[in-house]
């Protein structure tokens, strides 16, 4: 191998015709110098290559390092937000079932509560109705009562007969009549106002009926107008229930 010190100690055998000495010793002074510095700037080299392989190596292993730690807290932040998602999802779709129950369960209780009052309103309906027969059975039992009173006979109505053959004659006979007479008006004047209210009723009772007739359901009839729209009114907020029941129960699959 050629080295520094191997160029130095050269020996060279002196012959005839050769060269200068001098010459070859200045040459290889020279030759030493620059081999020399060619050692110095291999080493060099081969110690920046190392170098930069350890370093290499080193960040290699670093960034290895690195990345793996990324990829586990990319993976356990991934892992986070899907379970933080599935317990969102789920807390979402269990708030939505519970208002859905709330909702179907509210409107349950107010469609049996417009139930209750319309079979309310229905019975005091009938009870109105039985009151107007009573009025029309009592207004038919007095006209009966009158008509078999001692003192006036109704064969007709309209028609007025006084019983003589009961009236006292003689002394007050006079005073007897007037006395019957007044009593015979007021009878008559009970009995008008009655035939006037059993007409009145009658003309009720009929109007009755032809609302019935044009009615699609049963409805309450001659309980004035404010019963009759309030009836009404709770018959169609009883058909919305129903159809938001329909909806609920399809939305909710129930």
């Amino acid at each position: 191998n050629i080295n520094k010190e191997g160029i130095q100690k050269k020996e060279f055998h002196v012959v005839f015709k050769g060269y200068k000495p001098e010459e070859v010793d200045k040459f290889l002074d020279i030759l030493t110098v620059e081999f020399d510095r060619l050692q110095k700037s291999q080493r060099q080299l081969q110690e920046n290559l190392e170098r930069l392989k350890y370093d290499g190596n080193k960040e290699s292993v670093e960034m290895k390092r690195v990345i793996q730690e990324a990829l586990v807290s990319a993976h356990k932040v991934a892992e986070d937000i899907k379970r933080k998602a599935e317990k969102e999802a789920e807390e979402i779709v269990r708030n939505k079932i519970a208002k859905e129950e709330e909702a179907y369960k509210y409107l349950l209780g107010k469609k049996a509560q417009l139930e209750g009052d319309i079979k309310k309103l229905n019975q005091e309906y009938e009870d109105f109705k039985g009151k107007i027969y009573k009025v029309v059975d009592d207004f038919k039992e007095t006209t009966s009562k009158l008509a078999d009173e001692k003192f006036i006979k109704i064969p007709e109505i309209g028609e007025k007969v006084l019983d003589i053959d009961k009236i006292k004659i003689g002394e007050g006979a006079e005073e007897e009549k007037l006395i019957v007479e007044e009593e015979k008006e007021e009878e008559e004047e009970k009995k008008e106002e009655l035939i006037g209210e059993e007409e009145e009723e009658e003309e009720e009772e009929e109007k009755k009926e032809e609302l019935i007739g044009e009615e699609e359901e049963e409805k309450p009839i001659g309980i004035g107008e404010k019963e009759e729209e309030a009836y009404k009114y709770l018959l169609g907020k009883k058909a919305q229930l129903e159809g938001d029941i329909k909806k609920q129960r399809a939305n909710s699959g129930l």
